[in-house]
């Protein structure tokens, strides 16, 4: 499943890193946002430190460090709800460009002659009341992903993430002036 596929990535990599950028760019929707919320949530209360090994935070999985979700107009479903959510709760910022908002849960059914349709069954609402139905996700920092960074590998979404993550560098200090 994703989610599994996102706990051993997710793992693999974060350990002893100091930021997360978490990428739903393309990513038609599913079921898993409110449990990676909660894992994301996790506050540290301490660490585990195993022999010949790098400390883990207790409890396990937690994290509290920065965090920028990647969104942008192939963004659907849940992949528009898990960010409305990072943002909502303080967890990241969100750098690309507005999801759709084709967010609405749906019910799948087999009709007579074999063929398939989904009725919608419940809205998605904001803390605010405002649907997240046609009315996507904007995020914080608009940074367009154009055909020629495409065709040129350029990739100025992870570009900004990456910006606003990184440690920004000490300006150089004069030497002190010779009286």
């Amino acid at each position: 499943s994703d989610q599994a596929q996102f706990e051993r990535e997710a793992y693999q990599y974060i350990l002893g890193k100091e930021a997360m950028i978490i990428d739903v760019r393309f990513n038609r929707g599913g079921n898993i946002a409110d449990t990676l919320i909660d894992w994301l949530e996790r506050k540290p209360h301490g660490y585990f430190r195993p022999r010949d090994s790098q400390p883990e935070p207790a409890p396990a999985r937690a994290w509290n460090k920065p965090v920028v979700v990647l969104i942008n107009e192939h963004s659907y479903s849940n992949a528009e709800m898990f960010p409305d959510a990072m943002r909502a709760r303080g967890l990241a910022r969100l750098v690309g460009m507005p999801t759709p908002g084709y967010v609405i849960w749906t019910s799948s059914m087999r009709l007579v002659d074999g063929t398939g349709a989904r009725m919608p069954q419940s809205g998605v609402f904001r803390l605010d009341g405002t649907p997240q139905e046609n009315l996507g996700e904007q995020p914080d920092y608009l940074v367009p992903l154009l055909p020629d960074d495409w065709l040129n590998d350029r990739d100025p979404q992870v570009d900004k993430a990456d910006e606003l993550l990184l440690p920004k560098p000490e300006a150089p200090t004069a030497p002190p002036a010779v009286p």
